[in-house]
């Protein structure tokens, strides 16, 4: 997991034309950490704008709660009485896709902002 306190987007460019500098602005005022996270991740505005649109799985507490919560919403705990769910390492598994690529995350201001590489 990434981490970082002030966000800052970086440019390739040290002349980025106005037009860049507002669409840039517009994805910040929209989705805010996230859209700079995306931003600073793909370095091109249209492959951050596809990435939350289609890979940005939000903003949470831990990446342990991402885990269960995305296990749950997809079926991967059907079955698995609520008994034994607390037996779980979440985080763990969490960690493991995130080594792997399958996923990778930003912390900012305590809150982990997690995204799909596929």
């Amino acid at each position: 997991m990434q981490t970082g306190g002030q966000l800052q987007v970086q440019s390739d460019s040290e002349h980025a034309s106005i037009e860049d500098v507002a669409a840039i602005a517009e994805l910040l005022r929209e989705y805010e950490s996230a859209g700079a996270i995306a931003y600073n991740h793909f370095n091109d505005l249209d492959d951050a704008r596809k990435a939350l649109a289609e890979q940005y799985y939000g903003e949470w507490s831990s990446l342990a709660d991402w885990a269960e919560n995305f296990l749950a919403d997809t079926g991967g705990l059907e079955g698995v009485p609520e008994s034994l769910r607390n037996y779980i390492d979440f985080e763990r598994w969490a960690d493991d896709l995130e080594m792997s690529g399958d996923i990778f995350s930003v912390e900012v201001d305590s809150r982990v902002h997690i995204f799909s590489n596929h």
